[in-house]
């Protein structure tokens, strides 16, 4: 099981250049663990990318329509007082956002639950 960021989900749901890349770590790991805010963060990415000219119409509804499908099959880590003081910590200790203190924190515990070998972040490089 890999933990899944949104930068990562969206290639799966609108082509981009790394979709062929993310869709192969896919077949070698069909196990997604996503942070509970995901959904919606995706979305907001997509209607930011149409609002911006960088997808179509078209484009961002077929974006919705395989996000909804993925989900359907993802596990999600949920909001936890647990998971708060922890992002907390790693903000006092890292130079991180808010929502990248939540899903790095959060969920690195949340994962471990399931799997004791989660120690992998799928993440899409922005280099």
């Amino acid at each position: 099981m890999r933990f899944w960021n949104t930068s990562a989900i969206v290639p799966l749901c609108v082509t981009q250049p790394a979709t062929a890349q993310i869709r192969g770590l896919i077949e070698t790991d069909p196990s997604l663990m996503v942070w509970w805010a995901t959904r919606t963060e995706c979305l907001s990415t997509f209607a930011r990318r149409r609002r911006d000219g960088h997808l179509g119409a078209p484009g961002e509804r077929q974006g919705r329509h395989a996000l909804a499908a993925i989900a359907t099959e993802w596990s999600e880590g949920l909001p936890s007082e647990q998971l708060r003081l922890r992002a907390e910590r790693l903000l006092n200790v890292h130079a991180l956002r808010v929502a990248d203190a939540f899903q790095l924190g959060g969920l690195a515990v949340v994962a471990r639950r399931h799997d004791d070998a989660c120690d992998r972040f799928t993440r899409r490089s922005t280099s």
